[in-house]
């Protein structure tokens, strides 16, 4: 049930199963230094009285995956692995300890820092300002959000996400759907079944509208 460029891949070994923990290993070490480093940097605005007057904001470009899907120390796949990133803010206003489900991008970033520095961004920018999530404030958010990726033709894909469902088409032809609700790691690809044709339906148009949007 999985697209061409899945079925394609070797099943992993243990000497490929050894390489991807040692991987996992070395990326978590050298995440030490992150810490020590974002560490620093808090204690020099502490030290100089301008931490609560600072908003720190700590994420990453991209995910990337340590053998799901036989896919071992990659990004570019649209599962969950390769696009999740860590999003945490911290600053004045900011309620500590709260977590928000909402979908937040990368392109929300630049609209969030204009924001703070009370300006507005020439033209028209595809992100949103996060202010008013960061604060707890009642807003309307987007439901769904879209990914995408540019490589070979089996590896080209655009791919819709919602609260429950995810909604894959690559340039090749291959679909996949899942229900992420019920199958959390994305292991079987429902985009035929009867059943959830008018889901396919649905997702196919929205895909297509946000392409066409840009977002």
């Amino acid at each position: 049930d999985k697209p061409e460029w899945v079925r394609r891949l070797p099943a992993l070994g243990p000497p490929q199963q050894a390489e991807g923990d040692e991987f996992r290993k070395n990326q978590l070490r050298a995440l030490q230094a992150v810490d020590r480093a974002i560490g620093m940097i808090i204690d020099a605005l502490r030290r100089t009285g301008r931490l609560e007057n600072s908003i720190i904001l700590f994420t990453a470009d991209n995910g990337l995956s340590w053998g799901e899907h036989r896919w071992l120390g990659r990004k570019s796949c649209p599962y969950e692995e390769c696009a999740r990133v860590p999003f945490i803010v911290r600053g004045p206003g900011i309620p500590a300890g709260r977590t928000d489900p909402r979908f937040v991008q990368n392109i929300d970033i630049a609209p969030t820092f204009a924001e703070l520095a009370g300006v507005r961004p020439d033209g028209s920018v595809d992100g949103r300002s996060l202010l008013a999530l960061l604060r707890g404030g009642e807003v309307a958010w987007r439901a769904d959000i879209l990914t995408e990726y540019w490589g070979p033709p089996q590896l080209t894909w655009a791919a819709i996400r919602t609260d429950r469902w995810k909604y894959v088409e690559y340039e090749n032809g291959d679909r996949e759907l899942y229900d992420l609700n019920a199958d959390p790691h994305e292991m079987t690809n429902v985009v035929t079944s009867a059943q959830h044709a008018p889901v396919v339906t649905d997702l196919r148009q929205r895909l297509e509208a946000l392409r066409r949007a840009g977002r």
